[in-house]
């Protein structure tokens, strides 16, 4: 079809039905579209010319709180530091980066092949599972493996200090 002829037909059906309308439609003819090629890159033949779809499944991504849920704690003081942990972790506050990852499984993986947080979520976490909880309180304390520390408030803080007189 030319670019004339498509205008033409456009143009009968933005009058028709509204440009919102046929936008909206071409949107989900193009999500459809691509929904059955997905599909029909999974149709197999089965005996006799029968097609069968083996419907894919979505991967969910792994998330702190959820690994925590999972593991088998009776010490309820653990598994609460192990939530709060879980919580700083997905806000960045706890491990905020891979690098910090990558330190803290050192000894137990290579971690060369670690290339973003969330795919060693779980291992992170066993791991964590597996610290005394003397171990985990410290680490909450100490803020081990948090973000950077900022030096803007102690730089405010001497920007305003006054010196006092030495005239003594």
């Amino acid at each position: 079809m030319k670019q004339e002829q498509l205008q033409k037909r456009l143009g009968v059906l933005i009058n028709s039905f509204g440009y919102k309308t046929v936008r909206k439609t071409l949107g989900e003819m193009r999500v459809e579209k691509s929904a059955a090629a997905n599909r029909g890159a999974k149709i197999r033949r089965v005996g006799t010319d029968e097609l069968t779809i083996t419907p894919t499944k979505k991967r969910i991504k792994p998330n702190a709180a959820n690994v925590v849920k999972s593991f088998d704690i009776t010490d309820r003081e653990k598994k609460a530091i192990l939530f709060i942990i879980a919580e700083k972790y997905e806000a960045k506050e706890f491990m905020p980066n891979v690098n910090h990852v990558r330190d803290f499984l050192g000894g137990a993986r290579d971690v060369s092949r670690i290339k973003s947080r969330q795919q060693v979520t779980s291992a992170v976490f066993k791991q964590l599972a597996g610290l005394e909880t003397s171990e985990l309180h410290e680490m909450l304390d100490r803020g081990f493996y948090g973000p950077s520390k900022r030096l803007e408030s102690y730089a405010k803080a001497i920007e305003g200090f006054a010196r006092q007189d030495r005239s003594a």
